[in-house]
């Protein structure tokens, strides 16, 4: 698909829609794939608490979080005067099935299972 004067190419699979293909594009883009990784860790984070995690600007911060809401990707709410960003639920969705992993690192048992043989 075109991302503005670029084409994207992802993982050419019947069962991606339309939006699970932007959202794998943004999770291959190095800022954004960065952006969102950190966001599945830190929800509910602001744009300010993402560049000081990233080492960033907030301004780029600013212009990629914007694209990516303009998407669906990422949801805004404002409380008082901070807004706060987080996946939506659809884009963590993708972005696990996209890592091959259902569950988060933190969540995976520490005891393997024996395995008979």
């Amino acid at each position: 698909f075109q991302d503005g004067i670029f084409s994207r190419y992802v993982t050419s699979e019947r069962s991606m829609s339309a939006y699970d293909r932007i959202v794998a594009s943004r999770f291959q883009n190095g800022p954004d794939r960065k952006i969102l990784t950190y966001l599945l860790d830190h929800p509910d984070s602001s744009q300010r608490d993402i560049a000081r995690a990233l080492g960033v600007v907030p301004s780029v911060v600013n212009s990629r979080i914007r694209q990516l809401y303009d998407e669906g990707i990422v949801a805004m709410e404002r409380l008082g005067r901070t807004t706060r960003i987080a996946l939506t639920d659809d884009s963590v969705e993708v972005i696990r099935r996209i890592q091959g992993v259902g569950i988060r690192p933190d969540q995976v048992p520490v005891r393997a299972p024996e395995i008979p043989g």
